[in-house]
This record gives C-alpha cells, structure tokens and sequence, in this order.
C-alpha cells in the first residue's frame, strides 16, 4: 500500500490572508530525507511547520499531514507556534491546489507505470478538478484506484486530494 516512503515529491500552493501567495514543496532526495522548498527557496522543515500553521493548516490537518508526518517537529518553540496559530483568525475556508507524486514500481497502484501523480486545482469557477498523470479524471476515478490500494480515508494522500 502507498504510505509516507511511496512520496517522491508534494507540491501546495495557496493564497492564505495571514501569508499571501505560497508555493511549498518537499522533494525525496538522495539520502532519503526530505528537501523542503518556499517560494522557490530551500529551506527548513521548521519555516514550512511555521507557513502551514500561520495558514491555517494546524497538526491533523491534511494538508500539514501530508508535509510533516513522515518528518516531524517537535521543538518547544513550534509548540508556543502552535499555540498562537490555533488562536489566530486564519482562514477557515482556505483552498488549496495539491500535487502528489508517488513511487509505483511495487504497484500497488492498478496503474502501469512506475511514477504516478495525483492532482487537485481549484479553477477559476471554483470547482475542483483532478488529474491523474496529467490526465483529467472524475473523483470517482480516483477513489476507485484508493481503494484498490488500501488507501482509505484518514490517510493525508486520500485526506488532501478527496477530502473537500
């Protein structure tokens, strides 16, 4: 079944009114860890912990889920973050676009090839639209290939991509 090790690469891009236009990424790297990317820019796990909770994507949201689980932060300093972000008046009605790129060379994924990507973008009528390699498909399609991998609701790939 695809879990955290199957993630290559995540891309999340959003417009929160605390933080203004953002484009994060996290990239498999070499050694097995995480690359982590801000507007273009490398950096630290502790400044995307820092962006996704001032945005309003605290610890068990989805989205922070699919970023930071396999990878966590625990320091003190992120705690009092913590504590600040879930006060502040974020924006509760914040959507993002997610792209997902996971490993298939087991296939767990009925899908031929060994790279697949997941993606969810808002368009400009505010519907959703979802693609699957590049290829737009309904939600339906998507949760059927899920659901023949063992990924169920409560994971942060199904969460992020099906849970609106």
């Amino acid at each position: 079944m695809p879990n955290a090790k199957n993630i290559i690469k995540v891309e999340l891009v959003f417009y929160g009114k605390i933080v203004g236009k953002q484009k994060l990424s996290k990239t498999l790297n070499i050694l097995g860890g995480y690359t982590y990317i801000v507007n273009g820019r490398k950096c630290g796990r502790e400044e995307i912990y820092t962006i996704l909770l001032s945005a309003g994507f605290p610890p068990g949201n989805p989205y922070f889920e699919i970023f930071l689980k396999d990878d966590p932060v625990g320091t003190a300093a992120n705690k009092d973050t913590e504590k600040e972000a879930q006060e502040n008046d974020y924006d509760k009605d914040l959507k993002a676009d997610i792209y997902i790129v996971l490993d298939n060379r087991s296939k767990a994924l009925d899908l031929t090839e060994d790279v697949v990507t997941f993606s969810k973008k808002h368009n400009s009528s505010a519907e959703l639209e979802y693609f699957i390699t590049g290829v737009q498909c309904r939600t339906r399609d998507m949760r059927e290939i899920f659901a023949g991998a063992g990924i169920k609701q409560g994971t942060p790939v199904y969460d992020v991509l099906l849970d609106e």
